[in-house]
């Protein structure tokens, strides 16, 4: 799922229309509009914005998986 399908699929999970939370982050509807239908990349305002009025975490609201840094040794084992 690419990142506007995610925006537009929690919206509606918290029952924000696109004119809502236009009115609520100060933006027009088009720009929520093109960024839920990929065609403009939303920047960290926005994301913070959406994320905090929708009490998530930036993480949550991006579905983001934290991968965890590899130690040195397993680095050095996989070059071999």
């Amino acid at each position: 799922m690419e990142l506007g399908e995610r925006l537009a699929k929690v919206r509606k999970e918290k029952g924000f229309k696109q004119k809502d939370l236009a009115e609520r982050l100060n933006m027009s509807q088009q720009v929520i509009s093109n960024i839920e239908r990929n065609t403009t990349a939303p920047d960290i305002e926005f994301l913070s914005g959406v994320a905090d009025l929708y009490g998530m975490s930036l993480d949550e609201l991006i579905e983001r998986q934290v991968v965890p840094p590899q130690r040195s040794e397993e680095r050095r084992v996989g070059k071999e």
